[in-house]
């Protein structure tokens, strides 16, 4: 009878590869997750569910943007891993443009607030100012644009997985039979530790290598909320029963 384990691979180039383009799908999952779920929502006939369709595309910008923007642990952005879809190299270009004027900065054009004086016309001809008050525009993409958007992120998508399967390959290749009876012996399995929610902001920044193979659960010690319901209607839980996180 074959018995199986699973354990995490020991820090080498090709494991590091393999780490950095799963991150990469990871990202480009979410962001596609989240363009999707906006192009729902500006739809929907409720203003309510508009109105959540612009921070859920700010998040999906920001996830996107993580790909293509230099840090302090990938060694490389994506682009510079595969080649990006020509046919809509201007919708890679669009969200540059967003995420660098209306979210990062605030610099851009649609977004913008504009000071506004109330008048009245007095019956003896006299004009006077009663108040003021401010509108501020904060517009979400159109649902043309979303469906462009969603498109572009699924053609890097098709991009991507070729290399991320020669990147499994390749580290597969490095696992001889003997380095696999050691890993056997000694590998260390993935394990799920609880993790309090006053701890997930001190977490520091992550290596380029996993030291660990735990999956941190969220673990909410605030007992005087039990009952409540969340956002969404549900039924708050002391601690979330499965781990966020995304199989390549």
């Amino acid at each position: 009878m074959t018995t199986k384990k699973t354990v995490l691979t020991p820090d080498s180039p090709e494991a590091r590869q393999l780490a950095e383009l799963a991150i990469f799908r990871a990202d480009l999952a979410g962001a596609r997750y989240g363009f999707e779920i906006a192009r729902h929502l500006v739809d929907s006939s409720d203003r309510t569910e508009r109105s959540f369709a612009r921070p859920i595309i700010t998040d999906a910008v920001l996830a996107y943007w993580r790909c293509f923007t230099k840090s302090n642990v990938r060694n490389d952005t994506l682009d510079r891993l595969i080649e990006m879809p020509a046919e809509s190299a201007d919708i890679h270009q669009a969200l540059r443009t967003y995420r660098n004027r209306a979210i990062g900065h605030s610099e851009s054009e649609l977004q913008q607030s504009y000071p506004l004086i109330h008048l009245e016309r007095h019956h003896d001809g006299r004009t006077t100012a009663t108040s003021v008050s401010s509108v501020t525009q904060q517009p979400y993409m159109p649902a043309a644009l979303l469906d462009d958007v969603i498109n572009h992120i699924r053609a890097v998508l098709e991009q991507l997985t070729p290399a991320l399967d020669a990147a499994k390959k390749a580290l597969l290749a490095t696992i001889d039979d003997t380095a696999a009876e050691e890993l056997w012996e000694a590998g260390n399995e993935l394990t799920m530790e609880q993790q309090p929610v006053d701890e997930w902001a001190r977490k520091g920044q992550r290596k380029p290598y996993p030291e660990t193979a735990q999956l941190f659960i969220q673990v909410d010690n605030d007992d005087s909320r039990a009952g409540e319901l969340d956002l969404f209607g549900r039924a708050r839980t002391p601690w979330k029963n499965r781990p966020p996180f995304h199989i390549s």
